[in-house]
């Protein structure tokens, strides 16, 4: 476990022990010799006979059962670091909390205080990843206990907004899941039953113009998973992440981003060539937003999917633009063969051989 932490983490990992755990010496003096030992963690130093010798250097004979018990409590210490981590991690969580403590405790001007700190979110923290709309719920019901609490019966109680985001949160994962499932299906060729899915589409054959955009999105998502023949939910979903793409966390971004790809590529397994260029106009805006980056970094495969998608299409300026202006995006292993190999392929469709072969000296 230890050696999955970074460095930084490990230091604030002893940290954490030697603050929280000074009851168990042997606990803090195994993490410290596994901390020196470190990065080296293949070491025979970390066999059990000789960790025992450095701990219990007042004992004469190895006892297995002491060695596993001690490692047993560093084990335990190093998960309720990770979840301290975590938990310090998430802001909203934290601040979640400390409303429910102070409505608890009747401390309403601190309560006041987080709440007001809570509207006031940082642009990053609007952004809708899984828990947004469960977070957004949980401080409804704080701020419903808290009206309550005061008994004011001229406040309007807040029950439609905690029914929308239960509502959204329970929609959006619903229906990820869904598309997920029906993507495994049409893979592995199988088929089974997804609970309440029939339901959830009726209800939003109805609503789904009330419904938050990422909630949308997905909904396009899935009715182009289940009707591909039907080129309007596909328009839709494009539609929709074009004007509401930057309200979504990267992670969704890229999720739906590639539900859409994907449908455009079965649509150009079965001949409809218009989707070669609706494939790259997706691509075009994935490399706007940075959607289609992992980490600053451009896959090759998706080097290759939009050098080969512009061959195809013949829009060989924009081609060799893109060539050129992402090849620093790349991998820096990958970088020089998949430039001169993506430019030798352009001077080819363009029927411009004599580039071809020193081109090709370099790959």
């Amino acid at each position: 476990l230890i050696k999955n932490f970074e460095t930084k983490e490990r230091k604030q990992l002893a940290k954490f022990v030697r603050f929280h755990n000074k009851s168990d010496g042997q606990s803090i003096v195994l993490l410290e010799y596994i901390l020196k030992v470190a990065p080296d963690f293949e070491s025979d130093k970390l066999k059990k006979e000789n960790v025992f010798r450095t701990i219990y250097s007042d004992r004469s004979g190895f006892s297995d059962a002491i060695i596993r018990r001690c490692m047993s409590r560093l084990f335990r210490l190093c998960e309720e670091f990770i979840i301290y981590m975590r938990n310090q991690n998430e802001e909203r969580h934290r601040k979640i909390e400390l409303m429910s403590f102070y409505g608890d405790r009747k401390l309403d001007r601190h309560f006041s205080t987080v709440l007001k700190n809570w509207k006031k979110k940082p642009k990053e923290e609007w952004l809708i990843d899984d828990l947004y709309f469960f977070s957004e719920f949980q401080v409804e019901k704080e701020i419903a206990g808290h009206i309550y609490r005061k008994q004011d019966r001229t406040v309007e109680p807040n029950s439609m907004q905690i029914s929308n985001n239960l509502d959204a949160f329970f929609l959006m994962h619903k229906l990820k899941v869904c598309c997920t499932s029906i993507n495994y299906q049409i893979l592995s060729n199988t088929e089974y039953e997804l609970p309440f899915m029939k339901e959830v589409l009726i209800y939003l054959e109805k609503d789904w113009q009330n419904c938050p955009p990422i909630v949308q999105a997905y909904y396009f998502a899935l009715l182009s998973l289940i009707d591909g023949k039907e080129e309007s939910h596909f328009q839709m979903l494009k539609k929709t992440l074009l004007e509401s793409i930057n309200q979504f966390h990267p992670d969704k971004q890229r999720d739906l981003f590639s539900l859409a790809q994907n449908y455009c590529i079965k649509r150009i397994n079965k001949g409809d060539k218009p989707y070669l260029t609706e494939l790259l106009e997706l691509y075009k805006i994935g490399l706007e937003t940075e959607v289609v980056l992992e980490n600053g970094e451009l896959s090759p495969l998706d080097y290759i999917n939009i050098v080969t998608l512009g061959l195809r299409l013949k829009v060989y300026d924009w081609t060799e633009q893109f060539i050129e202006e992402y090849n620093h995006k790349l991998e820096e292993s990958f970088r020089e063969s998949a430039y001169h190999y993506n430019l030798a392929r352009l001077f080819f469709s363009k029927k411009e051989f004599s580039e071809v072969i020193g081109l090709l000296h370099h790959v």
